[in-house]
């Protein structure tokens, strides 16, 4: 056990009932899918990129899709065919019906020397019905969709199995899950022979509706249905009805804690935020834009080294003069000043132990020397360019906070200054 993860708390739940569950909703880390009746203050100003990003996985994790994924094994036990028969010459064996009258001339036009030749009708079965094609183009949506927006959603040491879908999983096993499923359905033999669709027709959406087995008239429509109105009726209120039902919270109280106290600064800072959703693989590198009077004011950046600051790093310029491969040590949330191209780092730490918090101290003390610059130029704030935010264990009546470097304090205090608008001075 690391002594991190030691010293650290186990107040999930404490953290969960006091963070912004309407900021959850941008929370596309691993974790638990968690049902909840929420109420959306915001619906958030994010690109075209995330909200596919958002619409896919709320469309893989709807319970229409659950339902589909769960009904594949029936639908492909019994699935729709017509049937019809033509002729074939067969040789040794007895295949349908045989049509005599045909046997005979062919016999005959061999000099009826081959009495093992019979002309038969056997049934051919056709798979390739519209109501068919709908659940290949079902198949293929989710397995496109994983693939373009949900790259990330790749739980570690997954082992996949055709047969058990838990629900228990976190979301990115429930999302690779289901993936491979339709990967490993659109394998069978039957999928061969039905044709790909790019477009739904109405003359699918009508066979599929009328067919007599309810799977289809029911199961598969109904994802279709949610499909439709998500990704080609654009409709945002029906992403809005599902964000109000699920949200994905992580499994980690020191994750949510510092999702806690980023949400309080995204709500405290003056202006508007331009959102991105927040994973690991995010090209837009996990930033949140403040707009103040039509400009830039500032972009605070969660779990990730701006550009200006890792160009400066002594840690990575030293590891490089050795040819020691290094990343950036990156700071949990960085808000950086537009105007003066300044920055204030902020650490936080789950925890009320004075052990760990002290160890803290020493770690942070080192981006202070790390981010200096060596041409004389100050890229961090003047003012506490870093504040130590721990959930308990520093409680001072009076904060003083001229000419520090670094500012300790715990949750309440936190928010107490953030409100002051202290944090926010340069």
């Amino acid at each position: 056990m690391s002594h991190e993860t030691f010293n650290t708390l186990d107040n999930h739940e404490d953290i969960f009932k006091i963070i912004d569950k309407d900021f959850l909703q941008l929370y596309f880390y691993q974790g638990d899918v968690f049902d909840i009746n929420n109420q959306i203050k915001n619906f958030f100003d994010i690109d075209e990129k995330d909200l596919d990003t958002l619409k896919s996985a709320h469309f893989i994790l709807s319970p229409q899709v659950l339902s589909f994924i769960k009904a594949l094994p029936l639908l492909l036990r019994n699935l729709s065919h017509s049937t019809n028969r033509k002729d074939e010459e067969m040789r040794g064996h007895i295949r349908g019906n045989i049509n005599w009258n045909k046997t005979i001339k062919a016999r005959l036009s061999l000099g009826y020397v081959d009495k093992t030749l019979f002309v038969c009708s056997p049934p051919n079965k056709n798979y390739n019905l519209e109501e068919n094609q709908l659940i290949k183009f079902l198949l293929n949506t989710i397995i496109n969709l994983k693939e373009h927006y949900l790259p990330f959603a790749n739980p570690s040491n997954y082992d996949f199995d055709f047969e058990k879908i838990d629900e228990d999983d976190d979301w990115y096993t429930k999302v690779r899950t289901r993936y491979e499923v339709c990967k490993k359905t659109l394998k069978k033999v039957y999928f061969d022979d039905i044709d790909d669709i790019n477009k739904v027709s109405f003359k699918h959406l009508k066979k599929t509706a009328r067919h007599k087995n309810f799977l289809y008239s029911n199961v598969v429509l109904e994802v279709y249905k949610l499909y439709e109105r998500l990704f080609i009726n654009k409709d945002i209120n029906v992403l809005h009805d599902l964000m109000l039902k699920r949200i994905i919270r992580s499994r980690d109280s020191n994750k949510l804690f510092e999702l806690y106290v980023l949400s309080e600064l995204v709500k405290a800072i003056p202006g508007n935020s331009k959102f991105n959703l927040l994973h690991d693989k995010n090209k837009n590198g996990n930033e949140i834009e403040v707009v103040l009077d039509n400009k830039v004011w500032a972009t605070i950046y969660y779990q990730r080294t701006p550009d200006d600051l890792e160009n400066i790093s002594m840690y990575k310029k030293i590891c490089k003069g050795y040819s020691i491969g290094c990343n950036v040590r990156s700071p949990d949330i960085i808000l950086k000043f537009e105007a003066d191209n300044k920055y204030r780092i902020f650490e936080v730490k789950n925890t009320d132990n004075e052990n760990y918090i002290r160890d803290s101290i020493y770690k942070v003390m080192g981006y202070l020397k790390d981010f200096e610059g060596d041409d004389g130029e100050t890229y961090l704030t003047e003012n506490y360019p870093i504040i130590l935010v721990t959930y308990n264990g520093i409680n001072q009546k009076e904060l003083v906070y001229e000419n520090e470097d670094i500012i300790i304090c715990n949750k309440n205090e936190y928010v107490e200054n953030l409100e002051k608008g202290i944090f926010f001075k340069k």
